[in-house]
């Protein structure tokens, strides 16, 4: 029998160390947009937030698979099935290499286009081409190092991920400076170092799946065509989810450009991105945190730690989010020189903080039960969730808001999609009887 901890213990051990990688990430990341700003102009700040909903539209097909195989990995270990898991976990990795090589060609292939759906224009449309073209080198090995992380999770050894992962962005960092302040490469430096760290990522991801792991490995892939279409069902909410967070962040510019002046879509690229950092990674690493511990109760048959894990899990991370949002507030400001010196859009930049990023703290709830449900291998429910919160709710709620409202409506319509979700998730959840509950096998 399977044994496991406390719920202090494993949000300790799982999700705050998910929430620090997450948050260092991020920081470092900004820090390679701060690089990109002074050296090259706040026009890459806006090339590179066009581009986000793209790049994270083609790592939802990844987590199309990743999700749902993480999830029925972490059933399969939780029944002690090993020989099942890596047969498992091996034919999607080959199978999800393959796909991500054709996604890689697709995005080479036809980046102006992709450009200027996007958005970009004028002098940003040649920077974000640049951009894209150079950064889809990196594709497969992001997708794949993500992958073997998400192996690694479950089997049992977080502090290697977050180690990896800060290193990873560490380098991407000085790779940024070397190339951008130092060789001058521009905005293709940007995309280079991001490529480089990735494939270091991967490299050494890698390594540590084939000759670290105890419990899971790689071995010959025989395809099986029924437990893949099972793999992609359960993933399917996920992807959903992440898909549409693309789709979600595209409306918002495409809202911002058409309603909004361009000092908005340029404090705007600069905000979201910390709102990102402060409040969505906190959360975002909460769910990811727990979701091989859900999958393994799940498969142990602890229905009755399942219900106050994740309340305790969101109420933790909560707490964290909302120290972070409040002690960040007071040098926003500054945080915004960074990257731009016009006071008027330092302005909205610290006005779109605190409307915005308070609309975001209410997030977490409908974001941590779409990913629990896929973790408990449900996703059906997931799908509900994510097709109502980030296909319906916030996209149209957001986009007529900012019609309606110009500046306050980003925080209405997200803040009113949001509360709509918490009511929904929390009426749902509260009688769900887990023990009653059947899992594919």
């Amino acid at each position: 029998m399977t044994e496991f901890k406390s719920d202090k213990m494993y949000f300790k051990e799982y999700s705050l160390r998910l929430i620090f990688q997450n948050v260092v990430m991020g920081l470092m990341m900004a820090g390679d947009k701060i690089v990109g700003a002074i050296f090259i102009g706040v026009n890459t700040l806006v090339a590179t937030n066009l581009i986000g909903p793209i790049q994270l539209m083609i790592y939802a097909i990844s987590t199309l698979f990743m999700s749902g195989l993480g999830s029925y990995v972490g059933l399969l270990l939780g029944r002690k099935n090993y020989v099942k898991a890596n047969r498992t976990a091996s034919m999607t990795m080959v199978v999800l290499f393959i796909i991500m090589l054709g996604i890689t060609v697709a995005v080479i292939s036809f980046p102006e286009q992709i450009a200027y759906f996007v958005g970009a224009r004028g002098e940003v449309l040649e920077i974000t081409v640049k951009y894209l073209y150079y950064v889809s080198f990196g594709f497969v090995a992001m997708v794949m190092a993500s992958a073997f992380d998400v192996l690694i999770m479950n089997e049992g050894n977080p502090k290697f991920v977050m180690k990896i992962n800060i290193i990873s962005t560490i380098l991407n960092l000085s790779l940024n400076v070397i190339f951008v302040a130092v060789f001058k490469w521009g905005i293709i430096g940007l995309a280079v170092a991001t490529s480089f760290s990735n494939l270091i990522h991967f490299i050494v991801s890698g390594y540590y799946f084939a000759f670290k792991c105890k419990i899971l490995a790689f071995v010959k892939p025989t395809f099986d065509f029924k437990i893949l279409l099972r793999i992609i069902y359960n993933g399917s909410s996920d992807f959903i989810g992440m898909f549409s967070e693309g789709l979600k962040r595209y409306i918002i510019n495409i809202a911002i450009i058409s309603f909004l002046t361009p000092k908005h879509m340029e404090a705007y690229s600069i905000v979201s991105m910390f709102i990102i950092i402060f409040i969505s990674s906190v959360y975002f690493g909460t769910a990811q945190g727990m979701q091989p511990i859900f999958s393994k109760m799940m498969g142990a048959n602890e229905f009755e730690r399942l219900k106050p894990l994740f309340r305790y899990s969101v109420k933790m991370s909560s707490y964290v989010a909302i120290i972070i949002f409040i002690l960040v507030a007071p040098f926003m400001n500054s945080i915004i020189g960074l990257f731009i010196s016009d006071p008027e859009t330092i302005r909205i930049g610290l006005f779109l903080y605190l409307t915005f990023g308070l609309a975001t703290l209410f997030e977490n709830l409908p974001n941590a039960a779409i990913m629990f449900f896929t973790a408990i291998n449900r996703p059906m429910e997931s799908i509900l969730f994510s097709v109502l919160r980030t296909i319906i709710l916030i996209p149209i709620l957001t986009y007529v808001s900012i019609y309606l409202l110009e500046g306050y409506g980003l925080m209405v319509g997200t803040l009113t999609a949001e509360l709509i979700m918490i009511y929904i998730s929390y009426k749902y959840l509260k009688p769900f009887k887990f023990e009653e509950l059947a899992v594919v096998s």
